[in-house]
């Protein structure tokens, strides 16, 4: 046609022929190129599912060592605050006055049968310490990886990095100082005498302590960081037990979304 047109001398009209195949052209590839960011966009989004699916599964399993951690410092608080009221003059009041201390006297009969063991083998439970470590395999491979940026909400991106950030302050401080204060209690059994493994009664164990007072302000330490642990991890509005659950819930409601 293109030849036909030009041997008639009605160069216009060939012009307009060999714009229109320009256009043809064109529009063949940007339909290709449409095609190609669609078909990149849903691997992004298939690949966005699921890293967040796999970070609801990390943060479920951070939910059940949480419990874990509340029943571990609750325990540490009803037997500290019971050898306390043994020890002799303390602040004991003043620890019954917290909130964490409250919180655990409502699950009191979970500890029914730790009560029942000997004055020095409630020294060693109260010395037991569960240490949280959160979950964060998918979350860590998608910084690794570059990924931050496939979440397309930026609320929800910004919540991921509140959550991971304070998790990562709170296992700081539990190393730093938690774990400094357990150590210094530590110290002031070994100090009186007190072996971890003793199955003694206070009767035989009182009369032979050589720094009642030291032992009373060490074990008054550990239990004043110990609830303050036991609110940031369960009880407070802001803690990493309820702000867990409620990136869940705004994880699984952005999924929906999605679909």
């Amino acid at each position: 046609m293109r030849h036909n047109l030009l041997g008639e001398n009605r160069f216009s009209r060939y012009l307009l022929y060999a714009l229109g195949e320009i256009i043809l052209v064109v529009i063949g590839i940007l339909i290709a190129l449409q095609i190609n960011t669609w078909n990149q966009e849903r691997l992004l989004q298939k690949e966005e599912v699921g890293y967040l699916k796999r970070i609801i599964g990390d943060l479920e399993l951070d939910l059940q060592a949480l419990e874990g951690v509340r029943i571990n410092y609750e325990t540490r608080l009803i037997l500290g605050s019971n050898v306390l009221s043994l020890l002799g003059p303390n602040n004991l009041e003043t620890l019954k006055r917290r909130p964490g201390y409250q919180q655990a006297l409502a699950h009191i009969p979970e500890y029914t049968e730790s009560l029942r063991a000997s004055f020095g083998r409630k020294f060693y439970l109260i010395l037991a310490i569960s240490r949280f470590s959160q979950t964060e395999n998918a979350y860590q491979e998608m910084l690794d990886n570059g990924k931050i940026a496939i979440i397309q909400d930026e609320s929800l991106k910004l919540d991921l990095q509140k959550q991971y950030k304070q998790l990562l302050n709170t296992r700081s401080f539990q190393d730093e100082v938690v774990m400094h204060i357990q150590h210094a209690y530590r110290e002031a059994l070994s100090e009186n005498g007190i072996s971890t493994l003793s199955e003694a009664p206070f009767e035989e164990i009182y009369p032979a302590l050589s720094d009642k007072k030291t032992l009373t302000i060490e074990l008054e330490n550990y239990l004043q960081i110990s609830e303050a642990q036991l609110v940031n991890y369960i009880y407070a509005d802001n803690s990493i037990a309820n702000n867990t659950r409620q990136l869940i819930s705004k994880i699984k409601n952005y999924l929906v979304k999605e679909k």
